[in-house]
């Protein structure tokens, strides 16, 4: 018996593929961040991929300084809510705690950053001051991470942005390619709504821009372009039968599952190729939207 029945609508999608790191309630986070050792060599810092001061921000969340938490958390990143619920924090700041050495479970310090980024976007407080104008303005093509966040510092400097994203939605892989028990589409798109309103930068939707006609117009528009496209599609494996029905890469299956959720059916038997992250999820959520097998090759 499978441990997943396939979900008939939005309520039992959502019961399947439910939050492995749900929002914490004020209780919990400030017990959890009053754990903190607040190390003179921050180790958990020395692992974040993006130097977010993590003994100050859990210290701020201890004394009840919620906003001013949020605001050291973005200094860093400005994608603070969806990495503190969408990365291997286990690998990374968490497993860098110096409470593993004592057999002691790290601080949960993903769930404390999405907690106090969650208190900033849902209270739509205003942290930054864009600088005074430039004049000159700037194209990115992709409202990504790296899109979104060069956007935000470019306005922090007084330079006009116009985003072009060739899909209907922001954020790139954060709504498009991330499982759905990490992060909702809800979730990642308040984010990046609170950030267009932090920074005013403007977003073109379905406008990809793919030709030399089409950079040769941004180049006479624009003081500079910034490119920003992301990961692209899957590596093709060039083996016969790739091209048929039912056979895709993960990245486009867990787009699909993001924007379908249950409408979205698979076989009884699922086959995949790989043993990274990414397959792995893909495994998970083969599971979870209706598959009783699974094989990993």
């Amino acid at each position: 018996m499978p441990e997943f029945n396939p979900p008939q609508t939005e309520a039992e999608f959502e019961k399947n593929f439910e939050q492995i790191k749900p929002l914490m309630n004020d209780t919990e986070a400030f017990y959890e961040s009053s754990r903190c050792l607040y190390c003179y060599d921050a180790p958990c810092i020395k692992a974040c991929p993006t130097g977010i001061d993590i003994p100050t921000f859990i210290r701020q969340i201890n004394n009840k300084n919620t906003i001013g938490s949020a605001k050291t958390i973005y200094d860093s990143n400005y994608f603070g809510y969806a990495c503190g619920k969408v990365c291997p924090t286990e690998v990374l700041c968490e497993g860098a705690c110096v409470y593993n050495h004592q057999n002691v479970k790290p601080i949960e310090i993903g769930r404390l950053q999405s907690f106090a980024t969650s208190h900033a976007i849902n209270s739509g407080k205003q942290l930054y001051k864009t600088g005074e104008a430039t004049g000159k303005k700037v194209a990115i093509i992709g409202a990504g991470p790296a899109g979104i966040s060069c956007a935000c510092e470019l306005r922090l400097a007084g330079i006009a942005v116009d985003i072009f994203e060739a899909k209907q939605k922001p954020s790139g892989l954060t709504v498009y390619g991330v499982a759905p028990y990490k992060i909702t589409n809800e979730e990642a798109l308040a984010e990046m709504t609170y950030l267009e309103k932090q920074f005013g930068f403007k977003i073109n939707y379905n406008q990809p821009v793919n030709s030399k006609e089409d950079i040769d117009k941004l180049e006479k528009n624009y003081s500079a372009i910034f490119i920003a496209t992301g990961l692209g599609e899957t590596s093709k494996l060039k083996i016969p039968g790739e091209q048929l029905e039912n056979c895709f890469g993960a990245v486009e299956f867990v787009e699909k599952l993001r924007m379908q959720h249950q409408n979205v059916k698979v076989p009884s038997t699922v086959v995949v190729l790989g043993g990274g992250n990414t397959a792995m999820d893909a495994a998970s959520e083969s599971a979870r939207i209706g598959e009783k097998e699974a094989y990993h090759v």
